[in-house]
């Protein structure tokens, strides 16, 4: 209240409001009935709340609900839409429509860790456990490096299906080539 008084809101009306809803609704009720009221300068412009407090009080009504709708009558009733617009400028949009939106692939591409930015299934495999010009891996440990690679580049379909792809691949008597290219 006192805020409203420096600013000049809190005008004799309001005083009768607040009197009349202590009166009416006792010592705690009251002062939150006028809070209420003070919140409706929010949404409202000033002179209707006014309006709206003097048309309570001539019905005895002291609650900020009927301030609000009487307040709202009184600025239809002038023609003009009861509730304030906002006058300040909005704020620039964050994304500036020109921008170009990262695909999906570039989004995946920015999560995965720094380590492996810009790497692709062979050099994971190379980077892991699979160094020089043969292979001598056991099953179990090429299962595990795949494994890896695929947690690390994000492939879970292909993790959960390479086993598959590796038993009919060996049923076939297909290439690592030719499997990998029926995939």
């Amino acid at each position: 209240m006192d805020q409203a008084r420096r600013e000049g809101t809190f005008t004799l009306a309001h005083e009768a409001f607040w009197a009349a809803a202590k009166h009416g609704l006792g010592e705690s009720e009251g002062p939150k009935a006028l809070v209420h009221v003070l919140l409706l300068h929010r949404h409202l412009r000033h002179r209707d709340v006014v309006a709206g407090n003097r048309a309570a009080l001539a019905i005895n009504a002291c609650t900020a609900d009927v301030v609000a709708v009487q307040a709202r009558t009184a600025a239809e009733s002038e023609g003009r839409s009861p509730t304030v617009t906002v006058t300040t400028p909005l704020p620039d949009p964050v994304t500036p429509p020109d921008q170009r939106l990262p695909s999906p692939t570039e989004r995946r591409a920015n999560r995965l860790p720094a380590s492996t930015a810009g790497t692709n299934c062979c050099t994971v495999l190379k980077g892991s456990a699979l160094t020089g010009p043969r292979h001598t891996l056991t099953e179990p440990a090429s299962d595990a490096a795949i494994d890896t690679a695929c947690r690390v580049l994000r492939l879970p379909t292909m993790r959960a299906q390479f086993a598959d792809t590796v038993a009919r691949a060996e049923r076939e008597h297909l290439s690592n080539r030719l499997s990998l290219s029926n995939c």
